[in-house]
């Protein structure tokens, strides 16, 4: 399978990066320099080329979408029980990310034991000038409470989910999906540049995240990133 796997060329533009804060150009080289490092366990390949979960931002004409109906039946379920996704700013929500971070014990394996013993500390991220790169965060509400919220590298071509946590008591609701989906949707209006859209790697997650994977679309691609 890995041999076989679909390719794509994605472009971070980090030349674009030098009308922006410093701080941009700095978080798209080291992503780059990570993209070719050796895999941790798999010597021979390089990290993020091999299996790379990805969706196109917008399918070629005549392609099926590889979204499945499960997952929009899930974005409505969540929006009929009051659920709602926006743009937010980290440092106005620590409270209830330390809340979210601390709803559950296991997720995908036991959580890392620094999200639950250690308090949330702010972001210190300046913001970006330009819609090339970004690092925005997103969260689902209810009832004025963060459930959900997550964190994504905007590099050009692509916008890769980095970060993304639910609280325990929630995710039976659908706010994943809900926020999974309105990123997509998010950057589709105020990132035209991007094509792809990511959630980490295929490769070496359990069977159960590559399943939630599949229904909200991302498949594992090949990948040959330029730098500029």
């Amino acid at each position: 399978m890995l041999f076989s796997l679909p390719e794509v060329t994605l472009h971070l533009q980090a030349f674009q990066a030098d009308d922006n804060d410093l701080f941009y150009r700095k978080v798209i080289d080291e992503f780059y320099a990570k993209t070719r490092r050796r895999h941790a366990r798999y010597l021979l390949l390089r990290d993020y080329r091999w299996g790379v979960a990805l969706q196109p931002m917008d399918p070629q004409p005549g392609t099926p979408s590889t979204l499945e109906s499960s997952a929009l039946r899930n974005q409505k379920k969540a929006f009929r029980s009051g659920y709602r996704f926006e743009k937010i700013e980290y440092n106005n929500w620590l409270d209830d990310i330390q809340q979210i971070r601390r709803s559950t014990l296991i997720r995908q394996g036991p959580v890392a034991s620094h999200l639950i013993e250690q308090p949330v500390q702010p972001v210190t991220d300046p913001p970006s000038r330009s819609c090339i790169h970004d690092y925005p965060f997103f969260g689902v509400f209810r009832e004025g409470s963060l459930v959900a919220y997550a964190s994504c590298l905007v590099a050009g071509e692509v916008a890769l989910i980095e970060h993304i946590l639910g609280h325990a008591d929630h995710q039976d609701q659908g706010i994943m999906p809900l926020l999974i989906l309105g990123m997509k949707e998010y950057f589709r209006g105020h990132n035209p540049q991007v094509r792809w859209y990511g959630y980490e790697m295929w490769f070496g997650a359990s069977e159960s995240l590559r399943r939630f994977k599949k229904k909200m679309g991302f498949r594992p691609y090949k990948v040959n990133w330029v730098l500029n």
